[in-house]
């Protein structure tokens, strides 16, 4: 199985006892050469930029696809991208709400995921918590949307 191109994942480290945000994304060598200009090792099977946040320090190297699976696989880490608070709660048993968001928020920054896939966390969190925007031009963002989905197929 080939990870998708960017993620962002959640876990709870016992070694530094602490969350640890786990982020990557898959570039072109020539931007893994500006993204790693002391540590780019030219490779046509690591492709991947990826790097762990812990204790307020960031630790980024190059890797592939078949790193990346093991490592979530090892560490049971939670996609934020694609589960709720209170799903990835479950496994990272001292995560508070504001810190979760943060690492979301940091995350898609990070990821620079489009605003359509950020419209989608939202719908997908309202949903589940069975809060409804009363707003009508968030329930238009959110139908053009899902009509967007349906009709290009869009991905994340």
């Amino acid at each position: 199985m080939i990870p998708p191109i960017k993620g962002a994942y959640l876990y709870y480290d016992t070694d530094s006892q602490a969350n640890v945000l786990y982020l990557y994304m898959k570039l072109s060598n020539e931007e893994l050469k500006r993204a790693l200009p002391l540590r780019y090792v030219e490779d046509p099977s690591n492709t991947y930029l990826n790097a762990f946040f812990v204790n307020g320090r960031d630790y980024i190297g190059q890797t592939n696809s078949e790193s990346i699976l093991q490592i979530i696989n090892e560490k049971r880490m939670m996609n934020i991208l694609t589960h709720d608070y209170s799903t990835v709660r479950e496994s990272v048993n001292n995560l508070i709400p504001s810190e979760f968001y943060y690492y979301v928020s940091f995350a898609q920054e990070q990821l620079d995921l489009s605003y359509y896939a950020r419209v989608k966390f939202m719908f997908v969190y309202y949903l589940r918590h069975g809060i409804y925007p009363k707003k009508k031009s968030c329930c238009s963002h959110i139908l053009t949307y899902m009509s967007q989905i349906t009709t290009n197929c869009i991905t994340l």
